[in-house]
Formats: structure tokens, C-alpha cells, sequence
């Protein structure tokens, strides 16, 4: 974690360097700045790429988990799953239909 006192450039030097961007110092300035620019875009990819993946674990789970709460299953289910898509749409716009979101519940009721 940051700690202000510490001062940034403390901070980023006690990173691993490999974790973050690749840096290095040339007479090719465009060619360095690329280089920071491009392996910060793959760290960045690479870290919300992982943000979903949990992100889609837990709503699977939390979903399965609701789902198997019903006395009726099926019914309950569907009615579950029908709620919160409206609510996350509300909340959040697309990508958290019904069917996206069954597919969430399917998926992690399959590899638990």
C-alpha cells in the first residue's frame, strides 16, 4: 500500500518491476515511452481481466446460493435470477441479463 510519507518514487521502486511496466532509458525516447505506455496497457488488461473473473465467481455463487434456497427451485430461481437482472441493469446497464446472469449460477455450480 501507499504511504505518502514514503514518497512515490520509494513507492514505485519497491515494486517488483516486472509487476507493473517495463521501463528503460535510451537515446530512442518514442521507443521508452512506448514501451511504459504499452506493457502498462497489458498490466492493465491483465488486472481487470482478474477483477472479472472474480467478479463472475462470486455472482455465480451468490446466484447458486439464492437459487438453492427455494422451496420450489425452478420457480424460486427464475424469479431470483428475474429480480436481480432488472435491478443490475437499473444499476449498471447492459450485461447482466437473465441469461447472463443464469449462466454465472450454471457456471459456478459446475466447477465447485
Amino acid at each position: 500500500m501507499f504511504d505518502a510519507g514514503q514518497g512515490a518514487d520509494s513507492f514505485i521502486q519497491s515494486l517488483p518491476a516486472s509487476a507493473v511496466v517495463e521501463y528503460r532509458q535510451t537515446d530512442d525516447t518514442v521507443g521508452d515511452a512506448r514501451l511504459i505506455i504499452e506493457s502498462s496497457q497489458r498490466w492493465a488488461h491483465r488486472s481487470v481481466n482478474a477483477a472479472l473473473v472474480y467478479r463472475n465467481w462470486y455472482l455465480g455463487k451468490r446466484i447458486a446460493e439464492e437459487e438453492l434456497k427455494g422451496e420450489s427451485r425452478a420457480e424460486y430461481g427464475l424469479e431470483t435470477i428475474k429480480k436481480l437482472s432488472s435491478g443490475l441493469t437499473q444499476l449498471y446497464g447492459k450485461g447482466f441479463g437473465r441469461q447472463e446472469l443464469y449462466k454465472l449460477a450454471s457456471s459456478w455450480l459446475s466447477r465447485r
